[in-house]
């Protein structure tokens, strides 16, 4: 503690013994206004730090709200200074504790097990983070993540109402959106985009129009062949092979079949038989016969028969066109390339 040093006096004294000591017996004015002086001076200019001894000033001897932001020292107060349980949520200020200061797994299953729908709040989680909403849930399973709405687990389920699932399946690659009627127990998906792109869609009938098809849509494949240029058929009662077309792939849909043979027919007068079909892998499919009694070298068109096909399965197939001609008959083409037969796909 720093100490105030009185003024010398007569002998060089710094006390009224020294200076009687010193032979000096008379005491004068102006020696004891000097020591009044100093110590009124002191006591004017108030104590300062020097003069205070540690542990002299106690909690009691500050004024209430003595000690303000101003008065603590930056980073002054250390975790060390802060006891367990001193740090309670109104001490917090709004959003002051982020991601970054929640340690990896410090809020466990335990932690959060006794928590309430009522204590989760709209909007309380924040940074990003989807808010936990009434009838919503946040589910983690398997090998997806799914927002739930209006499920039978979500808080304040109304079984009047639809649910609705959106599942982001990692495991399966895909995004699907799926629907549940009333009471939310039959779930089924009306929604999907697969990891290579490809989307599904449930879609209600008639919501497809003509003019959202792009042109040919429907149409699969086609297979097609010309007539020959060259065939006699003379022999009575054979079937015989008049065109055969490429192999046609399907999916299963209808197949339609034209044929536009140029052929023409002729039998006795006494009349006959004349008939032709389209065949599938070597199976009869259509056929049609037709009498004829025309005479000796008097020859009739022969029509040709244009057919569905709704029994192909889906897969790869053969069509034939095939004749027959009764007894003393004859089927003759025309000798040129017109016309042909044709076979494709719709739907």
């Amino acid at each position: 503690m720093a100490q105030i040093q009185r003024p010398t006096k007569q002998g060089n004294a710094t006390t009224y013994q020294g200076k009687v000591a010193a032979g000096y017996t008379t005491i004068l004015a102006s020696e004891m206004d000097a020591d009044l002086d100093l110590m009124y001076s002191a006591w004017n200019q108030g104590v300062d730090a020097s003069n205070i001894q540690p542990g002299v000033i106690t909690g009691n001897m500050l004024a209430a709200g003595a000690i303000t932001t101003r008065e603590l020292q930056d980073g002054g107060i250390q975790t060390v200074d802060i006891g367990d349980g001193q740090v309670t949520t109104p001490k917090l200020a709004d959003l002051s504790v982020t991601t970054g200061k929640i340690a990896d797994a410090a809020i466990s299953d335990a932690k959060i097990s006794g928590v309430s729908w009522s204590k989760i709040s709209t909007g309380a989680v924040q940074n990003g983070q989807v808010p936990v909403l009434a009838r919503g849930l946040l589910l983690a399973e398997g090998g997806g993540f799914d927002v739930q709405g209006n499920t039978p687990q979500s808080p304040s389920y109304d079984n009047t109402k639809p649910s609705y699932l959106v599942r982001l399946d990692y495991s399966g690659d895909s995004f699907d959106v799926w629907r549940a009627p009333p009471p939310g127990t039959a779930f089924v998906r009306i929604f999907q985009v697969t990891g290579t792109g490809v989307t599904y869609a449930t879609l209600s009938n008639g919501a497809i129009a003509r003019a959202q098809l792009a042109v040919n849509a429907i149409q699969g494949n086609t297979a097609a062949v010309g007539n020959p240029t060259s065939f006699n058929l003379s022999t009575a009662n054979v079937w015989t092979t008049y065109a055969t077309l490429p192999a046609l792939t399907t999916r299963g849909a209808t197949v339609h079949l034209y044929a536009a043979p140029s052929l023409s027919a002729t039998m006795p007068i006494s009349g006959g038989s004349v008939a032709a079909r389209w065949l599938r892998d070597g199976g009869a499919v259509i056929g049609n016969s037709w009498q004829i009694a025309a005479g000796a070298s008097v020859y009739m068109p022969l029509p040709g028969i244009n057919w569905i096909d709704q029994g192909a399965a889906a897969g790869t197939h053969t069509y034939a066109y095939q004749v027959l001609i009764g007894t003393g008959g004859a089927i003759l083409a025309s000798g040129t390339s017109d016309g042909g037969f044709v076979a494709y796909e719709l739907g």
